[in-house]
């Protein structure tokens, strides 16, 4: 029986910050998400177009990558503006989301439709809400690396490419 402290996954985990994990899970979840969205369009009440599962499917492949190699710099930067841009596109979907009933569609998931790309992309009320979600979650991300940078730098090993960053 293999000793648990030599488990791969705790030896790729053991010099992670909490912000690295954090964008680490946040990956993994629109990867899950973004294939759940192909075979279940209607998944947890979002609207998941072909367009929409591809932008969920390369945001949580890129924080997947961010969140294993890059530096603790980069960590914070990918975060801070992914976490950014959803929390942005959740509250303006509830500032410019189509509110009348007359041109909803019957599906009951049309509520707060904002229109991305006509025809193509459309998020409601449901995206709103997991955009806030996963935005804030980035955003934490960020605020954890930004703030405990200078403390990771010394316990941890180093990861970038120069020294000290």
């Amino acid at each position: 029986m293999q000793d648990s402290t030599h488990h791969p996954f705790n030896h790729a985990l053991k010099y992670r910050s909490f912000s690295d994990i954090l964008c680490i899970l946040g990956g993994a979840l629109f990867v899950v998400v973004g294939i759940i969205g192909f075979a279940v369009p209607n998944f947890l009440g979002m609207n998941l177009s072909i367009a929409h599962n591809i932008m969920h499917l390369a945001s949580g492949v890129l924080a997947l990558w961010v969140g294993f190699a890059a530096s603790h710099r980069h960590v914070t930067l990918f975060s801070f503006i992914l976490g950014l841009a959803y929390l942005a596109l959740g509250i303006l979907g509830f500032i410019y989301g189509n509110r009348d009933a007359s041109v909803l569609y019957s599906s009951g998931l049309t509520e707060y439709r904002l229109d991305l790309i006509p025809g193509v992309l459309s998020i409601s009320k449901a995206n709103h809400l997991n955009n806030i979600l996963m935005g804030s979650l980035f955003v934490l991300a960020g605020l954890f690396a930004y703030r405990f940078n200078r403390t990771e730098r010394v316990h941890a090993p180093h990861r970038g490419k120069t020294p000290g960053v």
